[in-house]
Order: C-alpha cells, then sequence, then structure tokens
C-alpha cells in the first residue's frame, strides 16, 4: 500500500473514531477520579434528547465513583450566579465532595425538565437515578442569603446524607423554611426521598 493510501485510510479511520461511542467522551474531565471535589459536566441541547443524556452521562459518573445529580440553573437568576461564582470555595467543594453535577440550563431544556418534574425554582440539585428520573431535590431556598457560610451546611446535608442520613443537623444552620419530608416519609427512611421547599422571592418565575 502506498503511503498517500496508508494516509487516507488513516484519516478515514479517525474521522469513525469521532462519531463513535455515542457521546462526547471528551466532556469528562480528567480528575474524574478525584474523590476530595466535585466534578461537573455541562449538557447541552446539541448533544441529544435530555433523558438519554443523563442516563448515559450518570452512568459514566457512577463507574468513576461519582454520585450523580443533576443541576438546574439559569441565566437570568441572580443567586444561581452567585453560587457560580462561589462554587470554588473549598467549603463549597467539600460539601458537595464525591458528586458528579450534570448541570443544565432550565429554559434550554424546558419541556424535557418539565416532562422529569423540575419546577421553575432555581438554583436546585436533584438525584439522578439509573433510568435518568430523578429523586431528591434541594433548591436556593434552603440557605436563605446567599453566602457560602449559609450554603454550605444544606448542601452538606443534602450531598453526604449516605443512606438514612439526618438533616436535623443542617436546620439550625438554615435561614428561611428548609425542609418537609413530603408524604410523612421518616428521615431515616433508606428509600429515595424527596425535599421540598418553598420558593424564594427573585427565584423563580411567575
Amino acid at each position: 500500500m502506498t503511503l498517500p493510501r496508508i494516509l487516507a485510510v488513516g484519516l478515514v479511520l479517525a474521522i469513525a473514531g469521532c462519531g463513535a461511542g455515542g457521546g462526547p467522551a471528551a466532556s469528562v474531565p480528567s480528575d474524574l477520579s478525584d474523590p476530595s471535589g466535585v466534578t461537573v459536566l455541562t449538557l447541552e441541547p446539541a448533544a441529544g434528547p435530555l433523558h438519554g443524556q443523563l442516563v448515559s452521562e450518570a452512568a459514566r459518573l457512577r463507574e468513576a465513583g461519582r454520585v450523580p445529580y443533576l443541576h438546574v440553573t439559569a441565566t437570568w437568576c441572580a443567586p444561581c450566579k452567585t453560587l457560580r461564582a462561589l462554587w470554588d470555595d473549598p467549603r463549597l467543594q467539600a460539601s458537595m465532595r464525591g458528586a458528579g453535577v450534570l448541570r443544565v440550563d432550565l429554559d434550554a431544556f424546558a419541556e424535557p425538565l418539565a416532562a422529569l418534574g423540575v419546577q421553575r425554582t432555581v438554583p436546585a440539585f436533584y438525584e439522578v437515578r439509573a433510568d435518568g428520573s430523578l429523586g431528591r431535590t434541594i433548591n436556593g431556598s434552603a440557605w436563605g442569603d446567599d453566602t457560602v457560610e449559609n450554603i454550605a451546611p444544606p448542601l452538606e446535608a443534602y450531598f453526604q446524607r449516605g443512606a438514612g442520613a439526618d438533616l436535623a443537623s443542617a436546620r439550625s444552620t438554615v435561614q428561611g423554611s428548609l425542609v418537609r419530608l413530603v408524604d410523612g416519609v421518616p428521615a431515616d427512611a433508606p428509600a429515595e426521598r424527596v425535599i421540598t421547599v418553598s420558593p424564594r422571592e427573585g427565584t423563580s418565575l411567575p
């Protein structure tokens, strides 16, 4: 085989390889296996249906030892911007250690998020189950004023609860209304739980 033909075949194989695998493998950061902090992947409409992205990316996070969560944010949301500005604070990173966060824009995925039961109160986090459905949730009402001192404790309780962790320790540090377990599910229940919070002025659209 001549050199030009070898190069041509190699180019074809390289192009084919870029389209294989069904997902953008490069979106996974190199520090995925580092358990000390939180890994963030941003999901985009151009990458395909939201449900499919949640299933595939959450599976990749689990394989790397991360617990997957959906992070819903919005460009018009002032608390979302503050949370992003504080994201690298060591106290906030410690509260989310071991998590894999799949970040989405509320308006970019409006219909599929609504179909998953996501409300328009942001910022918000949801557990992502293996089938792409969503579990426990917490939103910005959990911490009152947007300071790292207020944000870190309830996020610590949410992300680090383990099997049946008690949220009572975070209750004393939270300003405003935080935590109401719906349907009377006990705080030590090992099953999935949903935490609902009251909306805070300025964080949700009418």
